[in-house]
């Protein structure tokens, strides 16, 4: 027997299992079923159903499987006379209270919806019209035990359905209670929005304060909905659209953790969408926007064809007259005058040719993307410290951390599934530390919750490393092998004393200190940021860098780093080259030893100095100096706060834009071609723990819609570019592959058996959970000196999104607009609470009321935003609006009057 592996016998069929596995683990790993209703491989042990017992031969009677542990040499039946009618008896006690006309006619299989029940016309719960029908697990078990009678009647419960969620409905007529929800939302999500109602025979499941889902604090993860075997808890949208026609796994394209799908198609349509148990990133969890937020895919407002404009009229055009067109005028512009933007929703390989398309056929470096939550120049510090800017190990273990500081990141609304690492590793005796000018959810958990003045955290962080060193808790045997430069750090902080940071920040020296003893005494601890708040520029990620530094929190399993960049593919964008200075793989294109290799492979127009990003090229639009731009995307709405885009795009001698919606963007294009959503191509994504994952597709193209790396591969090759003649995606990422040494071994044939995590430096080498071990990549951290004044503290008051569970009477009266603000500044503007007020930004204003409370800080404004109208309103491609601008750019300059 090997070390790490049981050996044991399954219905006489040899298998190996992992020490501290189940049964009925085991069995479903081997491909063997065990019939069960309450166990799910997601969630704990339960052991209530009985329909799993098996027998073993090291136990004694009937054991649950889903309760028995494996061992070496145990031989298990998993089916025999005596285990069949303990079966039957239990599956007939639990029909007794479901619908089970359908259940147990040989004849079901000839029935449709529209047909009436030969047997009973009275009957109308049947199996053919309920929505859960042929993908029941009722019906799985029911079917394989050839249960054909149910002698105790059914007795309807009659209770009425609850269909005023936003996104589930509620059947609990259907309900066998084998807690399967109860758990999951317990478990998993840790929001116990659902629970058990009475006791005995009435026993039922109902929201757990009685109301609705939302009055109880649900998130609408929808993990209640994949786990629930019948018909009781289902998604609100295609519920009656029965068993999908073929079902595809996928990454999820919302958020930068990299979630697994499984995307359900019926008539080449995608009709759900439903975790996958064995995601590697997120292990079965997900989340609202996974679960329910992909119908914009079939939207009637999709762009479907090409179209050009001509003076100021739209007409509709071939995709080989719009790239004829877009290649000639491209050729027009001098290199310094175009401007590429990449999108960090697209794929590696549609992000790597367009910045391919700038260097190797126009000539520029003129290239950047977007990412409201963590911009990529606002992790230079990281860069500058570590030498990545990545996250150093897999989210995952954020769970084993002892201690988690979280710094501007809205969590559970943002990262929803990174959220829950946080939440399991404070259930597991963490402390956790939350630093951020909003009142969290996650600050509800928190040891120490630091709501600070915004653009004070690298202040307060100051004040915690000064703490640190002053009380001698640094690591000091880590730094002394592995770091450098802590004397420039050390004289950084001479004047951030605790007593000082509390009149900068808002916060208490006494907070200041005991986060900073929780974090040093507490390890391994991870931290956790956002960087797109406010304006820190790199300062807020080298403070980071610092902290972990100092306490010893690099390149250890439970410890790290973590940039939450925001969007699913915004590691990869940076991956591929899509900033000013950079090249695929992360060379520079300063470095002539990165250079050199690129120069060689794409040719003699490759510019050997960066060129401008996102916020210059604003400027180089308005002084003339910037004249052509082609952006590509993915329902991507830019942050405008100011309205300088809309002022840039306006002054364009010449805008390409391939979208999967028009929206804004395209008011202002001269060529507007309709792009591929993620369920209709293939590629890869690379989440924020470097995990590159495939993005498979579910159906076809919408219409005439391309991939952008086809689109843009033409427009070079009508250029006369060579280099690009590529017929899938694969060959593109074998091309990254040979110029990329991080990317050296993986291919899409390795990525078929799981995502990789970079470094990957060949086709023998598994990739990298953890980076900085044994080692930094820059060979020694150095730390860096903390830079802050307080002019770097705005002087306006910024509104920053706070998303909310919804209360009770918003999904019934709509969203009532509500902004709040600190008692001071209530004061200083001349409101009170419950006042009409007008909240003013450059897009425009809104009538909102005042609430005066304490969780605003003062110079911050949190505006309200219901979770279920976030997730339903961003997907629309349409203009976002005050309230979603708001919440897409994080932070606003804003005004309050009184109305």
């Amino acid at each position: 027997m090997s070390n790490d592996k049981v050996k044991l016998k399954i219905d006489g069929v040899q298998i190996e299992a992992s020490p501290g596995q189940t049964i009925i683990e085991a069995a479903r790993d081997a491909g063997i079923y065990i019939p069960y209703l309450c166990w799910h491989p997601i969630l704990k042990p339960y052991g209530a159903c009985r329909m799993c017992v098996v027998q073993a031969s090291n136990v004694p009677g009937l054991p649950a499987s889903c309760h028995t542990a494996v061992a070496d040499g145990q031989e298990v039946i998993t089916s025999s006379p005596a285990i069949e009618e303990v079966r039957r008896d239990i599956l007939a006690l639990t029909l007794s209270e479901h619908p089970h006309g359908c259940l147990t006619c040989w004849r079901v299989e000839h029935c449709g919806p529209t047909d009436v029940c030969l047997r009973n016309v009275t009957v109308t719960d049947r199996c053919v019209v309920c929505p859960q029908n042929e993908r029941c697990e009722l019906q799985d078990v029911t079917y394989y035990i050839k249960l054909n009678e149910v002698p105790l009647p059914y007795k309807y419960r009659g209770l009425p359905l609850e269909t005023r969620n936003p996104f589930i409905d509620h059947d609990m007529n259907l309900c066998i209670v084998c807690g399967k929800c109860v758990r999951a939302c317990d478990e998993l999500e840790g929001a116990s929005a659902i629970a058990f109602e009475h006791r005995g025979e009435r026993t039922i499941v109902a929201s757990s304060l009685g109301g609705t889902l939302a009055e109880s604090g649900c998130t609408f993860c929808g993990l209640c909905v994949d786990v629930c075997p019948v018909g009781a808890i289902v998604e609100k949208d295609n519920k009656w659209a029965g068993g999908a026609d073929s079902m595809v796994t996928t990454t999820c394209s919302h958020c930068s953790i990299g979630c697994t799908l499984n995307l359900n198609v019926k008539k080449g349509k995608v009709v759900r969408s439903t975790f996958d148990v064995d995601g590697v990133t997120s292990h079965g969890q997900e989340c609202a926007r996974g679960k329910f937020g992909y119908k914009w895919i079939h939207s009637k407002d999709r762009l479907t064809t090409p179209w050009l404009k001509e003076g100021d009229q739209w007409r509709e055009s071939s995709w080989e007259e719009a790239t004829d067109a877009v290649a000639r005028k491209l050729a027009g512009y001098r290199p310094e005058e175009i401007f590429l933007l990449a999108s960090p929703k697209n794929t590696n390989e549609d992000n790597y040719v367009l910045q391919k398309l700038g260097r190797a056929a126009l000539g520029t470096s003129n290239i950047d993307y977007v990412d409201r939550s963590c911009p990529p120049e606002a992790l230079e510090g990281l860069e500058q410290a570590f030498g990545s800017s990545a996250a150093t190990n897999r989210i995952w273990d954020v769970r084993d951390s002892r201690a988690v500081l979280v710094i501007d990141s809205d969590l559970t609304f943002e990262h929803p599934v990174g959220g829950l690492q946080v939440k399991e590793a404070v259930r597991r005796g963490a402390q956790l530390i939350v630093l951020d000018p909003r009142d969290t959810e996650l600050g509800l958990q928190a040891s120490e919750r630091l709501v600070c003045k915004p653009g004070t955290e690298v202040a307060v962080l100051g004040g915690m490393m000064r703490v640190i060193l002053d009380e001698g808790l640094h690591d000091q045997e880590f730094i002394r092998q592995r770091c450098e430069l802590l004397e420039e750090l050390e004289s950084s902080l001479g004047q951030l004393s605790p007593q000082a940071v509390e009149g900068i920040s808002g916060v208490s020296a006494a907070q200041i200190t005991q986060a900073a003893r929780l974090l040093a005494a507490h390890g391994p601890a991870s931290i956790l940021f956002g960087a797109g708040l406010h304006s820190q520029g790199s300062d807020l990620s080298a403070a980071v860098a610092d902290l972990a530094m100092l306490t010893g929190n690099v390149g250890r399993p439970g410890a790290g780093v973590f940039p939450m960049r925001g969007e699913n593919n915004s590691q990869g964008a940076t991956d591929m080259g899509c900033t000013p200075g950079g090249l695929p793989g992360g060379a520079t294109i300063t470095s002539a030893g990165s250079w050199l290799p690129f120069r060689q492979a794409w040719g003699d127009k490759l510019p050997s100095q960066p060129g401008i990003g996102y916020r210059d090229m604003l400027l180089g639009v308005k002084e003339g100096r910037i004249k052509a731009m082609v952006l590509i995307g993915e329902n991507q709405v830019l942050p405008d706060p100011q309205g300088e885009l809309a002022e840039a795009l306006s002054r364009l001698d010449y805008l390409v834009v391939h979208e999967t919606f028009s929206g804004t963007l395209g008011d202002h294009a001269d060529v507007l071609l309709p792009a591929t959503s993620f369920a209709e191509r293939e590629g890869s994504y690379t989440n924020l723990e470097r995990r590159v994952q495939m993005v498979r597709p579910a159906i076809g193209p919408q219409g005439e819609s391309r991939p952008a790396w086809q689109f843009l591969s033409e427009v070079a090759r009508k250029m006369g570019a060579s280099g690009f003649d590529y017929t899938a995606p694969s060959e593109i990422m074998d091309e990254i592959a040979r110029l990329a040494p991080s990317y050296a071994g993986i291919s899409y044939t390795r990525l078929e058996m799981g995502g990789i995590q970079w470094p990957c430096t060949g086709d023998d080498h598994a990739g990298s959970a953890m980076l900085h071990d044994p080692q930094f990549l820059r060979g020694r951290g150095r730390f860096l000196p903390v830079s802050w004044s307080p002019s770097e503290v705005g002087q306006d008051l910024m509104a920053l999104a706070n998303v909310s569970r919804e209360i009770k009477g918003v999904l019934e009266l709509g969203f009532e607009n509500r902004v709040e603000i600190s008692s001071a500044d209530a004061q200083r503007i001349g409101i009170a609470d419950g006042d009409k007020v007008s909240l003013t930004t450059a897009m425009g204003s809104i009538p909102a009321t005042a609430r005066v409370n304490g969780r605003a800080s003062e110079g911050t404004v949190l505006v309200a935003m219901p979770q279920s109208v976030m997730i339903t309103g961003m997907f629309q491609g349409s203009s976002p609006g005050v309230l979603a601008a708001l919440a897409q750019a994080r932070s606003y300059p804003v005004r309050i009057e009184k109305a």
